[in-house]
């Protein structure tokens, strides 16, 4: 679904022929959201996110989805029930909003006069029956520990932030001599009956060099790596959504690996290091 603006959105409003608005009386209410933020609980880490969008519901129908900050105009007549889902971009892909399943919902009720602003500040929750299979904040722990590049000098360890050293952070490095650093969780995860749970990886991350995620797939005595995503160099920390449903669909899967990587053979660099940080493994 294609995410309108709330400019463009009031020109459609104004000058469509279509039937939206009742009558030349009619004034709209007008639904004002800065943003969406998320509060965790002690065990689902920490509430860092990534939240874009807001899905808008007004009495049972679908008004649209819609870039934040946003102002909404509202047709019906008061009092309006409103429904807000949170919305992110799948896979860091601008092209790819999605309700995002793992949070809740705000459900509220608009009466006011017309032509009034209602400004809301709303939160979402993750929902009970979301399943954290890991929640990773590097603090005292490093889940990647198993080690699968040929390099001595490349690593995977916990660092502190730069940018902030009371917070500690993964870190992969990488330089000429030892230009590739490959790590695996040490955990392995039930692959069984993952078909249908909606399996996604939270992650915060920032690097000055591309880095991929992947699985590393186990049937039996057998594994099969498979790398998903490739994300670009970031200075400052960004959040992914990034959703393992399809390549983790495989006949015969039994569990499966969190593969990180991080690779200088063709770039234009002495060496690398990628930061990651808040790092959850989800699924219904």
């Amino acid at each position: 679904m294609r995410v309108l603006s709330p400019v463009l959105l009031l020109l459609i409003l104004c000058f469509s022929s279509c039937d939206l608005v009742r009558s030349d009386e009619d004034q709209p209410i007008f639904l004002e959201i800065q943003d969406i933020e998320l509060q965790t609980q002690p065990a689902q880490g920490e509430n860092t996110h990534k939240i874009r969008d807001a899905w808008i519901v007004a009495n049972g129908q679908d008004v649209g989805v819609f870039e934040l900050p946003v102002t909404v105009p509202l047709i019906d007549e008061p009092p309006i029930d409103i429904r807000v889902f949170a919305g992110v971009r799948q896979n860091g892909m601008e092209s790819f909003p999605i309700e995002y399943p793992f949070y809740s919902s705000n459900v509220f009720t608009v009466d006011a006069a017309p032509l009034a602003t209602v400004s809301k500040d709303l939160s979402v929750e993750y929902i009970d029956i979301t399943n954290f299979e890991l929640v990773e904040d590097f603090e005292v722990a490093n889940a990647f520990n198993v080690d699968l590049d040929d390099f001595e000098g490349s690593y995977a360890d916990i660092e502190e932030d730069p940018a902030d050293p009371e917070n500690f952070a993964g870190v992969l490095y990488a330089d000429e001599e030892n230009p590739v650093v490959e790590v695996g969780t040490g955990i392995l995860f039930n692959g069984v009956d993952i078909i249908g749970r909606k399996p996604y990886l939270e992650l915060d991350y920032k690097s000055d060099v591309p880095f991929t995620i992947g699985v590393r797939k186990f049937f039996g005595n057998v594994f099969q790596k498979e790398y998903i995503i490739v994300l670009k160099e970031k200075e400052e920390w960004n959040h992914l959504y990034l959703s393992l449903q399809e390549y983790l669909a495989d006949s015969g899967l039994q569990s499966y690996q969190i593969l990180l990587n991080m690779d200088l053979n063709g770039l234009d660099a002495e060496e690398g290091r990628v930061y990651i940080d808040n790092l959850k493994l989800i699924r219904f």
